[in-house]
């Protein structure tokens, strides 16, 4: 039996979703043999929002348009794709932004390899009910299937081993040129969303992403309107901090939330060396899809919580401590008020103090 939900958030907000699709005009789409193809994004946006207002929740509000993609991608199978209908969402759609307790931080999203940013309402719709602003972004080609204004960009596959790592980094410079792009429509207008242009708070800027995504964050640290990054189980040729051999150590705040219980001397050197604001977050019993929506959803014989219900209660927690602690100026110490009901260790770098729960 399958028990197809999205915990509910923790905070005192409720929670709305919005749609967006921007054209980037000064980039072409390198995916297309179109020369006249524009770089095009599709943002989902998750915010606090006035409780009541808005349309019934849907977890993917799209999928008419791209269930057939979906499936062309072959991540998900036809019984999925059907299955996502039945998801209890909690954010609903189009709601009314609450506009009475000021201008709000900013989370940008980046999702994992072939994956929705949808599949990440869980962490989303947390931070949103606490007080942020989620821009998730949903990078075309890199994503499962992507509804562009009529077209669907579906996932252009697995490239072969031995292209792997240069199709992979060239994935993760086109997502810097997205979130770059979609920070400077942000500052520009909100991203066309207008009744945002006065509630987005954009001197504190984070960025977040999963797997791929999660390098993207970490290199996009390097852009002077980010304030934080947080690497949600990334790893490459540069460890949580890099697609290339040699990363620097990171200079503004950072998390590495990971299954990956082994850390590297030469990492473990660059952890040390990153000081006051590095952070290495070890869930043991996570897989690395668990950071992700698609783990819970998965069939179970009872709808007693298990290990993906216990890792998304962690990882949602440790997201949220991470940003509110860097973005809002929260006590570091809280970090130790997040629920932990699978084992956890908790570095803090330099290495003056670590903790398990």
């Amino acid at each position: 039996m399958a028990y197809l939900r999205v915990p509910p958030p923790t905070g005192a907000f409720a929670v709305g979703k919005v749609e967006r699709l921007l054209v980037d005009e000064g980039r072409p789409e390198p995916a297309t043999s179109d020369p006249g193809d524009r770089r095009r994004l599709r943002l989902v946006v998750w915010y606090p929002a006035k409780a009541g207002t808005g349309e019934p929740p849907r977890y993917v509000t799209d999928l008419d348009a791209i269930g057939d993609g979906l499936i062309a991608s072959g991540e998900l199978g036809p019984l999925e794709v059907a299955g996502l209908r039945l998801v209890r969402d909690r954010a609903r759609v189009g709601a009314a932004l609450r506009t009475d307790r000021g201008a709000y931080p900013v989370v940008l999203l980046s999702p994992g390899n072939a994956t929705n940013v949808e599949f990440y309402g869980s962490l989303s719709q947390e931070l949103a009910s606490h007080g942020f602003v989620v821009v998730g972004i949903d990078h075309p080609y890199q994503v499962a299937a992507v509804h562009l204004d009529g077209d669907v960009a579906v996932y252009g596959g697995d490239p072969p081993r031995s292209d792997a790592e240069e199709v992979v980094r060239a994935r993760i410079d086109e997502r810097l040129a997205d979130i770059g792009f979609v920070l400077d429509r942000l500052e520009e207008d909100a991203a066309g969303i207008a009744a945002f242009a006065e509630q987005l708070d954009l001197s504190s800027i984070g960025v977040m992403g999963h797997s791929n995504g999660g390098i993207a964050a970490a290199h996009s640290c390097a852009d002077p309107r980010i304030d934080a990054c947080l690497n949600i189980d990334g790893q490459l040729a540069g460890g949580p901090f890099s697609s290339r051999v040699g990363p620097a150590a990171p200079v503004k705040p950072f998390m590495f939330l990971t299954k990956e219980t082994e850390l590297h001397p030469e990492l473990a050197r660059l952890f040390e060396e990153a000081g006051d604001g590095a952070y290495r977050v070890v869930v043991p019993a996570a897989e690395h899809d668990q950071f992700g929506d698609g783990a819970l959803f998965r069939p179970r014989l009872t709808p007693i919580a298990g290990t993906p219900d216990d890792v998304m209660t962690v990882a949602r927690g440790f997201t949220l401590a991470f940003f509110d602690h860097v973005l809002r100026g929260a006590p570091q110490e809280v970090f130790g008020t997040v629920e932990a009901p699978t084992d956890v260790q908790v570095f803090v770098y330099p290495l003056r103090r670590t903790g398990s729960g």
